[in-house]
């Protein structure tokens, strides 16, 4: 437990190697990286989910048959599900969710009427395609909640809200920003975690962390830093 009663809560990625038979639907490149969407068809070629990759990494899954069922790691039995059904303020009243890290916005399908789903992204082409773009992703368009998005570096924008007295008070606050051997370390210090932090509504409220990478052991990074706070 830290000072004011969080705590960091580990969530397990995806990582897959591509069949080279097979193609991608959507490719793109920009500073940030190659992105791209893969199309997974059932064995009568009837019903298809679209995957997006951040170079080769999944960073999220959408059924195409139901379109609103949350998929990949943030499913059913997921630390992320856990962690949004079970925070009390989800029987109290609406929720204040954060997540660093865009991706498809597949959390965006556990909002509530009145919840508010805040997402801090700093690559323009993931922000498009999870605004439909291509027609691939519609986890925010058919969220019921209410979706924000901070265009720009997440650790900046956070800053400059706390900066000018604007905390957020997540319920939950995701760090999910790590593409294979590609680290933004700057989200990681201990000055970062406090900034976190610093954005929570309080003691009920967590802080879960993405730790799955291929190239470097982030979990032992992030259990670090959750002594280090307590």
């Amino acid at each position: 437990m830290t000072a004011i009663g969080s705590f960091l809560l580990l969530t397990t990625a995806l990582s897959v190697q591509v069949n080279a038979k097979n193609e991608y639907t959507y490719r793109e490149r920009n500073f940030y990286g190659a992105v791209a969407v893969y199309a997974h068809w059932d064995v009568d070629m009837i019903h298809v989910a679209y995957e997006f990759m951040h170079a080769r990494t999944i960073h999220g899954i959408q059924l195409t048959e139901n379109r609103k069922q949350p998929a990949s790691y943030y499913g059913e039995g997921s630390g992320a599900r856990l962690a949004l059904l079970t925070n009390p303020q989800r029987g109290a009243g609406p929720m204040r969710v954060g997540a660093i890290g865009l991706g498809i916005g597949t959390i965006a399908a556990y909002a509530r009427p009145d919840d508010v789903y805040r997402f801090y992204e700093i690559n323009p082409e993931v922000i498009d395609l999870a605004q439909g773009k291509k027609g691939y992703f519609t986890y925010l368009q058919d969220s019921a909640g209410r979706i924000e998005i901070a265009a720009g570096d997440a650790r900046l924008s956070l800053e400059a809200e706390a900066t000018r007295g604007d905390l957020q008070k997540f319920d939950v606050l995701f760090v999910d920003a790590f593409s294979g051997d590609s680290i933004p370390v700057h989200l990681l210090t201990k000055e970062a975690m406090a900034l976190y932090l610093s954005h929570l509504r309080g003691p009920d409220s967590v802080i879960v962390v993405n730790v799955t990478n291929r190239a470097i052991d982030i979990s032992s990074v992030v259990a670090g830093l959750a002594q280090s706070m307590a």
